[in-house]
């Protein structure tokens, strides 16, 4: 793949902002201001910006890798979200007021805000690394599997708390269905070609007791506190009379308890499926050979990246009413940062342990096998 086709995607992905503005005005000189009509100018939106995508990108590009002009229509949207945040802030004005009022108003809220900051900054540079790694010939699993962690997390939290919250549904909400779908599509595939076997004179040398691997013991410890918070937070938000439970709601996240459920869903994310991950890796970390952990580790710090700058950004916002935002006291805050900081870096660190050295995580087989299986890997890769 050349790398013009990334070259293209990049500058491509600015004529958001002059569409996002003209759109804007024809709205705003139109008659007929719909929330219906809203979603058609979405949908025409995305099919132009597929059918450009499909247009500027080599047969063999599309051939050799399906999900390039999709990441080319991710990238578009991502600016899209940065001029949405923008706007939201008071930077720029006259781009997506129309959107923000007819189209998906509950972006207007500091959970909103937050998350279309971090689809126009993370998730888009996530994007133009995958494109520019498929430009070269180059794997962009490490990164795919690390966005669709944040991607996930983000729609199982903001999809359910839009119909629950206090901000009721808009037709605009099925455009982010296409953010839920995408992600475990890619996921799956690559999770089908993942290949997850090293040398046993590797292996060996990895594989030692836990009390040999400090790290990993640091981490043990780390994911035994997580599941300890993921409890409490989980309990706080479903009203258990806890004494414990109660105090923390109310003096330490009273964020938990706005009405647009942003954080309640998050704190049941982390109960029902952060919370199964960590008792999954204290195992993986205790006992070798599960192959599956790198590729976790992966999906669980993109997850982990996102919904903590969200819930931290959210919980400081202006957006948020002042009663809710973390309390000033000094000692609060510290608990406040320590929970919340610990729960964004160390994934982050977890993960780059894995990813660097991963012979704790593979299955051990002699040097033949291990070659074997390199070659049927890069075979079904060219296959597909």
């Amino acid at each position: 793949m050349p790398a013009s086709d990334a070259t293209l995607a990049f500058l491509s992905s600015f004529l958001a902002i002059p569409v996002t503005y003209g759109v804007n005005l024809l709205f705003d000189s139109s008659k007929e201001k719909s929330e219906l009509a809203v979603l058609c100018i979405g949908v025409l939106v995305l099919l132009l910006a597929t059918v450009f995508a499909w247009l500027f990108t080599r047969p063999e590009t599309q051939k050799a890798e399906p999900f390039f002009g999709v990441f080319c229509v991710f990238a578009f949207t991502s600016v899209m979200g940065t001029v949405i945040a923008l706007e939201l802030d008071g930077v720029i004005e006259g781009f997506m007021n129309f959107y923000l009022l007819y189209g998906e108003p509950y972006l207007r809220s500091a959970h909103g805000t937050l998350i279309c900051y971090w689809d126009g900054i993370a998730h888009y540079a996530m994007l133009l690394m995958m494109i520019s790694a498929l430009s070269w010939n180059q794997s962009c699993h490490t990164v795919g599997m690390y966005w669709v962690g944040s991607m996930v997390n983000s729609m199982l939290v903001f999809m359910p708390a839009n119909v629950l919250g206090k901000y009721g549904l808009k037709w605009s909400y099925l455009l982010n269905i296409p953010y839920l779908i995408v992600p475990f599509m890619f996921g799956w595939r690559a999770f089908r070609n993942q290949c997850d076997v090293i040398p046993q004179r590797k292996a060996r040398q990895c594989q030692q007791s836990i009390w040999r691997r400090p790290v990993d013991l640091f981490f043990i410890l780390y994911l035994m506190a997580a599941s300890v918070i993921a409890v409490l937070r989980g309990f706080a938000i479903l009203d258990c009379q806890l004494a414990i439970t109660k105090d923390y709601i109310q003096y330490y996240e009273p964020y938990l308890m706005d009405p647009g459920m942003y954080g309640k869903l998050q704190m049941l994310v982390y109960l029902f499926y952060f919370l199964p991950y960590y008792l999954a890796t204290i195992y993986g970390l205790l006992y070798p050979g599960n192959g599956w952990m790198v590729d976790w580790s992966l999906i669980h710090a993109g997850a982990a990246a996102q919904a903590q700058v969200s819930h931290i950004g959210a919980s400081l916002h202006f957006r948020t009413p002042y009663v809710l935002r973390v309390p000033t006291e000094p000692e609060i805050q510290v608990v406040f940062f320590a929970i919340n900081a610990s729960l964004l870096l160390v994934p982050q660190l977890l993960a780059y342990r894995c990813v660097r050295r991963p012979g704790l995580f593979c299955k051990a087989q002699d040097e033949n096998q291990v070659t074997e299986a390199s070659e049927n890997h890069v075979n079904h890769l060219k296959a597909a």
